[in-house]
């Protein structure tokens, strides 16, 4: 079948931040692209902020495709644009729309009913049920029935029917590469904070789920709370693949828990060591997640910074959001980076329930104790699904 994946623009929303702001691979429609491809299925990604071109064109390149079935990804705040997008193709293909990603996930059966130029939704990680419903859309030829594929939402004779929860991948090794070849990944920058002048620059996800619990996180929704991880060999090779292929430069791991298993980490890092590539790259890491050793090797194999999720700088508010880690974590981590010459980044965030002026002060205290390079500052974003 022909599959025509869009994903909705983002950058939009960080209004006069827009510079400021990563312009990425979307690397959710990016390995639902290689995971269908890899089946036999002929696959279009759109991705307009990173191709720089407007919805309508990316539209009209999508229409222009002529697909069998259309993907719509997007995040809470684009959700809306999302709806706008399925009733212009409602207009003009018959291709049923299917809608997933982080704000479907969490609101399955009310992104239906506020949409209903959307046809299904996926709930979770897409792999396996976006596989499930195009094998159903071969067999019967339209995407209704009392029993939707497990994960998958949809409309039947006017109700709406959710099917069993979908499965995730539990060995992401066997996934391909992310169909990086199909993106203008001359476009691709990281965030300001991270932008070294190195290009070109992409970005990679080498584990998807976390077990951590913090109140305020929405990954669980799609990924899940099972910590799973792409091997070492598996990063190092396609880090290699990217280098010889594209030119790439620099990297940015864009996993919420890149130091969560630190021999995975220490066997990347002298792997890439030993390959003598001629690479820079930058992760996000638990403030539990670093010490003096793996800092210091992680700088020998080109690492240049590290974002560290400090979020508070009062006892009582990090014990309520489940972070799972204490203030002195933060300093020893941030000790740590900066022994090693790395480039920290700490990001916090105010406007906790219950949360006083006074607490919040103390985060700022805090941030000034931790003097990191770069201290983000932000509000506190009550995301649909989360606690």
């Amino acid at each position: 079948m022909r599959i025509g994946l869009f994903s909705v623009p983002y950058l939009a929303t960080f209004g006069k931040m827009r510079r400021s702001a990563p312009n990425y691979v979307p690397l959710g429609i990016a390995s639902l692209t290689a995971y269908l491809k890899k089946e036999g299925h002929e696959v279009l990604p759109i991705a307009c902020d990173l191709s720089q071109i407007t919805v309508e064109e990316g539209i009209r390149r999508l229409l222009s495709f002529e697909p069998d079935l259309i993907g719509l990804s997007s995040t809470t705040p684009g959700f809306s644009l999302a709806c706008d997008i399925a009733k212009i193709l409602k207009k003009q293909t018959n291709a049923p729309v299917c809608a997933g990603g982080i704000h479907v996930s969490a609101r399955p059966c009310q992104s239906l009913e506020e949409c209903d130029a959307i046809d299904s939704v996926i709930a979770g990680e897409g792999e396996l049920s976006l596989s499930d419903l195009i094998r159903h859309l071969e067999k019967n030829g339209q995407l209704t029935g009392p029993c939707p594929p497990p994960g998958v939402i949809w409309r039947n004779n006017g109700d709406i029917v959710e099917g069993n929860p979908g499965a995730f991948i539990r060995d992401l090794n066997k996934l391909p590469f992310p169909a990086y070849e199909l993106f203008d990944i001359r476009n691709s920058r990281p965030p300001v904070y991270f932008d070294f002048g190195i290009y070109p620059c992409v970005n990679i996800m080498t584990s998807r789920g976390c077990p951590s619990r913090c109140v305020y996180c929405a990954s669980k929704l799609t990924m899940g709370n099972r910590y799973r991880a792409l091997s070492a060999e598996y990063v190092f090779e396609l880090i290699r693949y990217l280098v010889m292929d594209f030119g790439v430069r620099f990297i940015s791991f864009t996993d919420d828990t890149f130091t969560l298993q630190k021999e995975r980490v220490y066997e990347l890092c002298n792997r890439l060591v030993r390959s003598g590539l001629d690479l820079r790259w930058s992760c996000f890491s638990r403030s539990d997640g670093m010490d003096h050793g793996l800092a210091r090797t992680m700088k020998r194999a080109g690492c240049v910074g590290v974002n560290f999720g400090i979020e508070t700088g009062n006892n009582k508010i990090l014990a309520r959001i489940g972070k799972g880690v204490h203030l002195q974590d933060s300093v020893n981590a941030v000790r740590a980076a900066r022994a090693a010459g790395l480039r920290i980044v700490c990001s916090v965030m105010s406007g906790f329930p219950e949360e006083t002026p006074e607490m919040a002060e103390d985060t700022t205290r805090f941030a000034i104790k931790l003097n990191p390079d770069v201290a983000l500052f932000n509000s506190l974003v009550p995301y649909p699904g989360t606690p």
